[in-house]
């Protein structure tokens, strides 16, 4: 019957919207429209997801507003809005859906039993500041986090995940860094003396990253100085500058990882063309994925110890001279650090990434290269050599 054809085609939609297989979800919701019509399309936020990461941003819009017209304060809703505005740059209109973000996906939404900050005065006044989201993305708003100092409060306590919180305290010696596991047990809560109120970190941006000229034009995050030396030294050893940090995955099953992320021995013309050392930055079991590089003369050396302690790979990130990633976490730490980096970037990225700007906002000397179509790297790849020889082989040009 319609109804249950139309059930197992929503069902299917979604999967192949987890998949990263627009194409193929497209084509199931035009069967979904066939059976219910464009005006009640029971999965019509499905489908502008769908639209918007094939770059139809015009159509995906119209159904988002349509449906927020009759659910305006519906989370989900808003969020999705939010990430096609922060794509396009129009961060007022972006920021003020991305405050759904936690009630969009609750499992680790959470909130103190204090009043929350509303971009009041804070002069005199103790401010918690909220870890959420991940590793990466706390680095990247860390970077609110001097314009917050800069509001001249009492005292400014920075909730970070534990993997984070080393790193952050050093660079942020002003601010008192809390070490947690990011999970609802607030016994750290009790322990503060005097705090006021509390703001979650990626609310910061909504004060004070309203256009492009407000974002950071300096580095913030500062490695361990002791063990950038001993890095520096160990680089020595296996190879000469420049020496490049390289990275091929991004993302989960759950933040389209199948779009973010490429094959190791499709980085081969880069590898083998650009006189470099490489330095494996890339997070996981990717052991056997860089011994098989190996057999085939792609040289990349391997410290698995300084990828785990997310401390000591901002010491490796430091001691290097720059870094080819996916967009992933390394891109953060090596922004934040002042590194010069290439992102390999899909065709329509994370809003971080944006759709046109060809340095990313956030950090100093962070280069995106997006593909020119969806699924072909080798553009981008094309375009990483070419960044490679106007950074290091030839760095005053031509």
């Amino acid at each position: 019957s319609e109804p249950d054809s139309g059930v197992i085609l929503q069902k299917l939609a979604g999967a192949l919207v987890m998949a990263c297989d627009y194409t193929a979800a497209l084509e199931v919701h035009q069967r979904l429209i066939a059976i219910y019509g464009e005006e009640n399309h029971p999965a019509a936020a499905s489908l502008s997801l769908c639209l918007s990461f094939q770059g139809q941003f015009d159509k995906a819009g119209k159904i988002i507003d349509r449906l927020l017209e009759s659910s305006p304060n519906d989370p989900g809703l808003r969020m999705q809005r939010s990430q096609k505005h922060l794509l396009h740059e129009e961060y007022s209109q972006g920021w003020e859906d991305y405050r759904f973000r936690g009630l969009s996906n609750t499992k680790h939404f959470r909130v103190l039993p204090i009043p929350e900050w509303k971009g009041e005065a804070l002069n005199g006044r103790a401010i918690v500041v909220l870890a959420e989201q991940g590793l990466g993305d706390q680095i990247m708003f860390a970077s609110c986090l001097p314009d917050l100092l800069a509001l001249k409060p009492k005292k400014v306590f920075v909730e970070a995940m534990y993997r984070v919180a080393p790193t952050l305290a050093r660079s942020f010696p002003d601010c008192e860094v809390i070490s947690t596991k990011q999970n609802r047990e607030l016994d750290w809560l009790t322990e503060l003396s005097g705090a006021d109120c509390y703001v979650p970190l990626a609310d910061l941006p909504r004060y004070f990253r309203q256009t492009r000229h407000s974002f950071p034009a300096n580095s913030y995050l500062k490695a361990d100085p002791a063990r950038t030396e001993y890095w520096r030294t160990e680089l020595a050893r296996v190879g000469a500058a420049p020496y490049i940090g390289i990275t091929w995955k991004g993302g989960t099953p759950l933040t389209r990882a199948p779009v973010r992320s490429l094959d190791l021995p499709k980085l081969a013309p880069l590898l083998n063309n650009m006189s470099a050392t490489w330095i494996n930055l890339q997070y996981g079991r990717v052991d056997e994925e860089i011994d098989a590089a190996r057999n085939q003369n792609l040289a990349i050396s391997h410290w698995p110890e300084a990828i785990a302690d997310l401390d000591e790979f901002s010491a490796l990130i430091c001691a290097l001279d720059g870094v080819v990633t996916a967009c992933n976490t390394t891109v953060h730490y090596a922004g934040a650090l002042g590194k010069p980096v290439c992102v390999l970037a899909p065709k329509i990225p994370e809003w971080r990434y944006g759709l046109f700007y060809r340095m990313m906002p956030w950090y100093p000397d962070v280069s995106v290269l997006r593909q020119a179509a969806s699924g072909d790297w080798s553009s981008v790849i094309d375009g990483a050599g070419d960044w490679m020889r106007a950074k290091f082989v030839n760095p005053s040009g031509p």
